[in-house]
C-alpha cells in the first residue's frame, strides 16, 4: 500500500509501525493511523464492555469522579490564568461530566457531547448542563456558538481531523478558544518507551507533537496562546486498572504487575503527573 500524504502539512509519509498501520510524516513528524478504523470497527471498540473498565466498577466510580474533577480543575485554572472565565463551554467527550461540573462552578455556561448514553445521562444529572448524546461530527448546532471548545483525551480519536477543525472554526465565536489535551510524541515517555508507549491504541488515530499540532491549528485559523505538558491527577489504583486493560506492551504488563503487590490503602493515594500528553490553548483568529 502506498503511504498517504500527511493530513497536516501534505508531506510524504513512511510506515513506522504495523498493527495498526501507523505512518509518520517526514515533514512535521505527525504519526497517524492509515487506513483508519471503519465506523463499524470504532462502534465495536467503544461499545465493548471493557472499554471503560479501567475506570473501575460502579462502586468505585465516585472515587474516579473525584480525581477526574481534580484534573479538570487544573485545566480550568489554566483558562482562568489567561483571563478566560465566562461564556459557553463545550466539552467534546465529556464522559461523566467532571470537567463540566468544575467549569460550571467557575462561571461557565456548560454543554457536553458524550456518545455513551449511560455516561451522557449521568453527566447531565450531575452537572446540570446540556448534553448531546451523539457524535461530534453528526451534531448540528442551531443558533449556538461557543466561547470555548474542549477536547480532553478525545482529539486523537477522530478519523478526519481537518473536518473537526473546520467545525470548531464554524461553532466558535469571534476570538473564541479551543483547548486540546492529547498524546505528545515530543514527550519523555514516548522517547523512552517507543513502540511500547501506552498511548498507542487502536482507537487513537492521530499522535501529535508541538510542530504538527501548531501547524494544524494555524492552518485552520487558530493561534497558540499556551502550550505545555498536560498534568493529570491519578490514583495508583486507576493506573493499575488502566494497565491491566491496556496491557499490550511489556511496560504496561510490568507496571500492573508491580502495582499488584501494593496494599489497597497505598493504591488509593492520588498522584499528579505528566502522563505524556500536551496541553494546547489556541484562539480563533478574527477574519
Amino acid at each position: 500500500m502506498r503511504s498517504p500524504a500527511c493530513p497536516v502539512c501534505k508531506s510524504l509519509t513512511v510506515v513506522c509501525r504495523s498493527q495498526p498501520d501507523l505512518h509518520k510524516c517526514i515533514g512535521c513528524s505527525l504519526i497517524f493511523q492509515y487506513p483508519p478504523p471503519s465506523k463499524s470497527e470504532l462502534k465495536k471498540l467503544y461499545s465493548d464492555t471493557d472499554y471503560f473498565s479501567f475506570w473501575g466498577n460502579k462502586r468505585s466510580w465516585s472515587l474516579i469522579d473525584v480525581i477526574k474533577e481534580k484534573t479538570a480543575t487544573l485545566l480550568i485554572n489554566e483558562l482562568i490564568g489567561l483571563n478566560i472565565h465566562t461564556g459557553k463551554l463545550l466539552d467534546v467527550g465529556c464522559a461523566r461530566g467532571a470537567l463540566l461540573t468544575v467549569a460550571k462552578n467557575k462561571g461557565f455556561t456548560i454543554f457536553g457531547i458524550e456518545p455513551s448514553k449511560e455516561s451522557a445521562t449521568y453527566a447531565e444529572q450531575k452537572s446540570g448542563g446540556i448534553i448531546y448524546n451523539k457524535l461530534f461530527e453528526n451534531i448540528v448546532f442551531e443558533k449556538v456558538l461557543f466561547d470555548v471548545v474542549v477536547f480532553f483525551d478525545s482529539f486523537e480519536h477522530f478519523t478526519n481531523i481537518n473536518s473537526v477543525m473546520q467545525k470548531c472554526n464554524d461553532i466558535t465565536v469571534k476570538n473564541g478558544y479551543i483547548i486540546i489535551s492529547t498524546p505528545n510524541t515530543d514527550s519523555l515517555s514516548f522517547r523512552l518507551l517507543g513502540k511500547s508507549w501506552p498511548h498507542f491504541k487502536q482507537q487513537h488515530i492521530y499522535y501529535f507533537n508541538k510542530k504538527s499540532i501548531r501547524l494544524l491549528l494555524e492552518n485552520n485559523g487558530f493561534k497558540i496562546k499556551l502550550m505545555k505538558p498536560s498534568i493529570k491527577v491519578f490514583s495508583l489504583n486507576y493506573i493499575k486498572s488502566y494497565f491491566e486493560v491496556f496491557n499490550t506492551s511489556l511496560f504496561a504488563k510490568f507496571v500492573s504487575s508491580v502495582l499488584s503487590f501494593f496494599p489497597e490503602k497505598l493504591l488509593s493515594l492520588s498522584v499528579t503527573i505528566n502522563n505524556g500528553n500536551i496541553l494546547v490553548i489556541a484562539q480563533k483568529i478574527a477574519s
